[in-house]
């Protein structure tokens, strides 16, 4: 995710999608489900222009694919 841009978005007067997707990762390193693909691990460096997640591997295609498929 390109941290730039996500800085530039705001949502409500003193907040940012990076700030909100910082809350978001926060909870997705918490949380242990079995129908929650899991976050392995967040690269995050601040001399980067981009922030990297590193989820475990899902082989059935992407959720946006299976939302798709079940909206046909």
């Amino acid at each position: 995710m390109n941290k730039d841009e996500l800085k530039r978005k705001r949502f409500g007067k003193n907040r940012s999608a990076y700030d909100c997707i910082l809350e978001e990762m926060i909870v997705l390193q918490r949380l242990q489900h079995p129908n929650i693909i899991w976050l392995h691990e967040i690269i995050d460096d601040p001399m980067k222009k981009y922030v990297y997640l590193v989820t475990e591997y899902h082989s059935h295609g992407s959720l946006r694919d299976k939302l798709d498929e079940l909206n046909s």
